[in-house]
């Protein structure tokens, strides 16, 4: 065996693949809100969609002019036709039976990006409530072999 491998882990590695873990946790959480911002962009879209088929579909709509809605543009809805993202930065004008179902298939991969973003929330965290628990042992066999240390040591009197 060879000196490296007998020596083990320190408790700072131990630490800082802690925080590690921690931080991946974070960003999948992030990740996760991203996602479901997004699906509940994608079914007000749907909602819009949908509404084009009704007995009085809406005349006009409010298009924001940028991510915030800070400014909007009142247009008029001619219904006939929608304009959807299909990838890689490109958009197809279709038909809303179309568009509803081209936004349908999208909001269900992210609906599986969603639970598969949170089975590895919950992986990571079982890993991180492992190594916890075991940090915890370790500090703890560390302050029971030092009091017991202090014990043994004859007093100088």
């Amino acid at each position: 065996m060879s000196k490296e491998s007998a020596r083990g882990i320190s408790l700072n590695d131990l630490l800082a693949m802690r925080e590690l873990l921690r931080s991946y946790i974070n960003e999948l959480l992030n990740l996760t809100l991203s996602k479901q911002t997004q699906l509940s962009n994608m079914r007000a879209s749907l909602r819009f969609i949908q509404s084009l088929a009704s007995e009085k579909p809406p005349e006009e709509a409010m298009v924001p002019l940028d991510p915030t809605a800070t400014a909007l543009l009142k247009v008029p809805v001619k219904g006939d036709s929608v304009v959807v993202y299909i990838g890689n930065q490109y958009y197809a004008e279709v038909k809303p039976d179309i568009a509803k179902r081209i936004v349908e298939d999208q909001a269900k991969r992210v609906e599986d990006d969603i639970k598969s973003i949170e089975k590895e929330i919950e992986k990571a965290s079982r890993e991180l409530n492992e190594l916890e628990a075991f940090i915890n042992s370790v500090v703890s066999a560390a302050r029971q072999a030092t009091a017991k240390g202090k014990e043994e040591r004859p007093s100088r009197e």
